[in-house]
């Protein structure tokens, strides 16, 4: 809350005692601490405390696409070392996330919403619940860690320990093809 509080201007911190309740911090200790300040906190906070449909630019990773949209935001959080959008988005009639770095410009509309959304915290749930989540562990010989690196964090990393002589590290990933695809990356 101090980050959040830290990006606006004195009048509209009185404005996040109202929003506290759709603004939530997820924490990975396995991944390292970047810090992004194009990421337009301010404009989405001031719009989800409005109610306020938002114009953003957004460049979606896994289609590597670009669109335009108008949103309902309903909350942020950060998760890793980056924040996200929750809103329910116009074109795709649908609630979807948002990674804020990947947004180019963020706009308000001057038009406001009425529709009451769930809360964030509700989102928060049913994504932790509907992702099935795998537990991959592999052995490798202590020469090849260095191959890894940083990459490991960013492929859902826990923990490492020695076990007969090799290095058994343990991933929590969502997807075993993408986890696969990292691993095979590596060799």
């Amino acid at each position: 809350m101090f980050k959040i509080k830290a990006v606006l201007r004195y009048v509209e911190k009185d404005l996040l005692d109202n929003i506290s309740t759709y603004i939530e911090v997820v924490k990975n200790p396995y991944l390292p601490s970047q810090e992004n300040n194009s990421i337009h906190l301010q404009t989405i906070l001031k719009a989800i405390a409005a109610k306020e449909i938002m114009d953003i630019g957004y460049f979606a990773n896994h289609t590597q696409q670009y669109s335009n949209r108008k949103v309902e935001p309903v909350g942020i959080f950060r998760l890793g070392s980056y924040w996200y959008l929750i809103a329910y988005c116009q074109l795709r009639n649908d609630y979807r996330n948002f990674r804020t770095d990947r947004i180019s410009y963020s706009n308000p509309t001057g038009r406001h919403f009425e529709k009451q959304h769930p809360s964030l915290q509700s989102f928060l749930c049913k994504m932790t619940n509907e992702k099935e989540m795998f537990t991959i562990v592999i052995r490798v010989d202590s020469t090849v860690l260095k191959y890894f690196g940083d990459q490991k964090l960013y492929n859902g990393f826990v923990s490492q320990k020695e076990v007969d002589d090799k290095m058994e590290m343990t991933f929590v990933a969502a997807s075993l093809t993408g986890f696969a695809k990292f691993l095979l990356a590596i060799w």
